[in-house]
């Protein structure tokens, strides 16, 4: 991210947020600890934890969306033409003269 020109913030902020979903989903040894305790089913403590991981992932992703790109855009700038392109890798060439994505 540094290299592409992104501001040292921005880049450091989507690294540490991206680790706090992770303690969510999948739900660690913490709900196996906790059913124990509780008597609540695994089943139930996993669904109790996928929810707010995968709406803290949409925050996250929301906000770097319409607060960074769209109000500050200078702090991540789009990579270049030539970097954005990357050849496919050979198996995935033959898959595409077998299965070709356009018509």
């Amino acid at each position: 991210m540094l290299k592409a020109g992104y501001n040292v913030k921005v880049a450091a902020g989507a690294v540490t947020a991206g680790g706090l979903p992770r303690i969510l989903i999948p739900a660690p040894r913490c709900c196996d600890r906790l059913r124990c305790r509780c008597w609540v089913s695994v089943v139930q403590l996993y669904a109790g934890a996928f929810l707010p991981g995968f709406m803290l992932a949409g925050l996250y992703i929301g906000y770097i969306i319409v607060a960074r790109v769209v109000g500050k855009p200078h702090l991540m700038p789009p990579l270049a033409a030539s970097e954005r392109r990357v050849d496919l890798p050979p198996f995935a060439r033959a898959l595409d003269e077998v299965w070709p994505s356009t018509p």
